[in-house]
C-alpha cells in the first residue's frame, strides 16, 4: 500500500523549531486567527509531534465526524480537509471551533499531529482523482464539490443544515433532485443556475459570510 501525502505548510516543521514557529505564525496571521491563540506556538511544537502513523480515517472518525461534520459536511472528504487544513488548525488551536465547545486534548493532539506530519492519507490505495489535481476548477463533480459546493453551498444545504430539503452535500443527493435542480437540455434554465445567478436574491445570500459565485464558477457549473 502507498501513502498519499498532500503538500501542506506543516511540512515546514522539518526546517527546524525556529523556522517552524515562524511559518506557523505567518500561516495563522494570514487566516486572521493568530490573535485568538490561547497558547504560545512554541509550546504547541513541544507538545505535539508529527504523527506519521495517524491516518485520515482515524482523524475523521475521532475528530471530524464526531465534532465537525454536523456543520461542515464537506469535512468527511479527504481532499476538502487537506485544502482547508490551515483554516481548520487555526480555528481548533484558538478554540474558536467547534462552535459547541473546543476539542478535548486527545482530539486536538490527534488532529495537530496528523497535520504536522503532512496530512497522510494512510493505508489506502489512492483510488480516484488526486486531491492536488482538483484545485483547478473543472466541470467534474469532484472539482465542483471542492471549489464550489463545499465552499459556498453545503454548510446550509445538507441533511443537518438550515436547508435540509435541498441537499447538495453529495453527488447522490444532487442526482436524486436532478429533475428539480438541473436542465440538461438548457443549463441556463436549471433551477440551481437561476437561483445562484438571481440579481436580487442570489445564492449564497448577499448577507452571508460566503463569497458570491463567480462568473467562471457559474460557467463551469453549466458545463458540468
Amino acid at each position: 500500500m502507498k501513502f498519499l501525502n498532500s503538500p501542506s505548510p506543516f511540512k515546514l516543521l522539518n526546517l527546524g523549531p525556529s523556522l517552524g514557529i515562524m511559518a506557523l505564525t505567518l500561516i495563522l496571521s494570514g487566516c486572521g486567527n493568530y490573535e485568538e491563540f490561547k497558547e504560545d506556538p512554541a509550546d504547541l511544537f513541544t507538545r505535539v509531534a508529527p504523527s506519521q502513523s495517524v491516518t485520515f480515517d482515524q482523524v475523521n472518525e475521532q475528530v471530524l465526524s464526531a465534532r465537525c461534520t454536523q456543520c461542515h459536511p464537506g469535512y468527511s472528504d479527504y481532499g476538502t480537509v487537506v485544502a482547508e487544513i490551515d483554516k481548520i488548525v487555526a480555528s481548533v488551536v484558538s478554540d474558536r471551533m467547534p462552535q459547541d465547545g473546543p476539542l478535548n486534548e486527545e482530539q486536538k493532539n490527534l488532529l495537530l499531529g496528523w497535520a504536522a506530519a503532512g496530512t497522510p492519507r494512510g493505508d489506502i490505495s489512492p483510488i480516484g482523482p488526486n486531491p492536488d489535481d482538483l484545485n483547478e476548477l473543472k466541470p467534474t463533480y469532484e472539482s465542483l464539490k471542492r471549489n464550489l459546493f463545499g465552499q459556498k453551498c453545503v454548510v446550509c444545504h445538507n441533511p443537518n443544515g438550515q436547508v435540509p430539503f435541498l441537499d447538495l452535500s453529495t453527488r447522490e443527493a444532487i442526482w436524486d433532485q436532478r429533475n428539480y435542480l438541473l436542465d440538461f437540455v438548457n443549463p441556463d434554465r436549471s433551477y440551481m443556475v437561476e437561483v445562484i445567478a438571481d440579481p436580487f436574491e442570489p445564492m449564497p445570500p448577499l448577507d452571508s459570510p460566503f463569497e458570491q459565485v463567480t462568473e467562471e464558477e457559474l460557467n463551469v457549473l453549466k458545463e458540468w
